[in-house]
């Protein structure tokens, strides 16, 4: 049945997260972010939510790109070289209704390219679109927590 991306960056806690606009929940380590995101949906047996794999984001550039989106330079479309925002707070940076994708908060991925290293991906509001576009993949401990790092869920309907 494919997967639907997140709206939001994710918000609210990790023992209730959300995806509604609003404070973006950052200051967590990947483990914790990862809980988050199958929190998201409980008790449904029909959805499931998980955080986002690296395909589901490179798939979703994909599809951005043949919709016009610059995937390798996002500077026009997402939220860098400002401060960080609430997540949905600016209709411009959405693409397709899916806000923050680029730019914002970098956002964790189930991606890992060794047991030691996760990846996260967009870009992060202190940086320009063309140096941290959405295509971006960047290495990061999964310990680390910190204010510029966040994920999103993604949502299965069985």
């Amino acid at each position: 049945h494919g997967f639907y991306i997140g709206r939001y960056e994710l918000t609210g806690t990790v023992d209730s997260p959300t995806e509604k606009a609003g404070t973006v929940l950052t200051n967590k380590n990947w483990y914790n972010l990862y809980k988050a995101c199958k929190n998201v949906i409980k008790d449904n047996s029909d959805v499931k939510s998980t955080m986002i794999y690296g395909c589901q984001w490179d798939e979703t550039c994909s599809w951005l790109e043949k919709n016009g989106y610059d995937i390798n330079d996002s500077s026009d479309w997402g939220n860098y070289n400002s401060n960080r925002k609430e997540t949905g707070s600016d209709p411009s940076y959405k693409a397709n209704e899916i806000f923050d994708l680029a730019g914002n908060l970098f956002e964790w991925t189930q991606e890992a390219c060794s047991s030691n290293y996760r990846i996260a991906r967009g870009g992060v509001f202190m940086d320009s679109g063309s140096s941290f576009p959405v295509s971006d993949r960047r290495l990061s401990l999964p310990y680390n927590s910190d204010f510029i790092n966040t994920s999103r869920a993604v949502l299965y309907i069985s």
